[in-house]
């Protein structure tokens, strides 16, 4: 994305859909189709379209929750702020949410424990 041009519905509504076809096509793995749909929430939140951030995060599986959010949140310092800010912002200011829904929220901000 370009920095001069900012974030719109429909340009992020693509962006998902082109992150999609991407893991479709075996193009991104699963684990990094995971890691950008953090991502693209963080921008819905900046939107202050929480229900649609909370569409993404709704997305991941408990496979990568367990295992991939928290070794790519060790990875990538970045990473770890923005999955950090989402599960915060979603935490704050939630739209009406599932159990599931608040599990997945309470996973995000959860510290990663390093592997052996």
């Amino acid at each position: 994305m370009s920095e001069d041009r900012p974030d719109t519905p429909i340009l992020l509504d693509r962006t998902h859909v082109a992150l999609r076809d991407l893991l479709l096509k075996n193009q991104i793995d699963e684990y990094d189709y995971f890691k950008a749909l953090i991502a693209l929430a963080a921008r819905w939140i900046c939107l202050e379209r929480n229900e649609d951030a909370v569409e993404l995060v709704c997305e991941l599986t408990p496979a990568y929750i367990e295992v991939g959010l928290p070794f790519q949140m060790v990875e990538d310092e970045s990473f770890c702020l923005v999955a950090r800010a989402v599960a915060g912002a979603l935490s704050e200011h939630s739209p009406d949410m599932t159990d599931e829904d608040v599990r997945l929220a309470i996973l995000l901000t959860s510290k990663p424990k390093a592997q052996a």
